[in-house]
């Protein structure tokens, strides 16, 4: 008779807090994980730790775990989501990072006008540069309009065409 596996949710565990001296087991990693979503996509309860959906969201947890499900692995010392202010300071950081980096490449970086962009050399290649780049800033302000468009948040126009239909077999 073949031994059963462990359920997934002592191989999560196991995989977060490893016992001392134990090695992570990739596969065994990656069969759980399947197996967790195979459970929940099926809705099957027997194998998945999740628990019923008994807020405004399925499959959301239930709420008494804020949103998690009931046995659900974090990382140590997990509690939830940063305040606002420490992800603003970590976009600020990284922003002055692609600045400093930027303003690094530009200082050691120089530039040699002899090299040609299709066929063009010096001013031309600027030119050419200057042109390619408005095009993609319109393509951009076109997809931004279009987007706006279809989720009816612009004022005076018409609504967009009803979807087309999936054809079936």
């Amino acid at each position: 008779m073949a031994r059963r596996p462990p359920p997934p949710s002592v191989v999560l565990r196991a995989w977060v807090q490893p016992a001392a001296g134990a090695r992570r087991n990739w596969s065994r990693l990656w069969q759980a994980l399947v197996h967790l979503a195979n459970a929940r996509a099926l809705g099957d309860q027997a194998g998945s730790t999740a628990v019923p959906a008994t807020g405004p969201f399925p499959g959301g947890g239930d709420s008494r775990t804020n949103g998690r499900a009931e046995g659900e692995v974090t990382a140590p010392g997990a509690t939830g989501r940063r305040s606002a202010a420490a992800r603003l300071t970590g976009i600020g950081l990284l922003a002055a990072g692609v600045a400093v980096a930027l303003y690094v490449a530009g200082r050691l970086l120089t530039p040699n006008y002899n090299v040609s962009l299709f066929g063009r050399v010096g001013l031309g290649a600027v030119t050419l540069k200057s042109m390619l780049a408005s095009i993609a800033l319109g393509v951009a302000a076109l997809q931004v309009v279009l987007a706006l468009w279809i989720y009816r948040k612009l004022p005076l126009a018409p609504g967009p065409p009803r979807p087309v239909r999936l054809a079936g077999p």
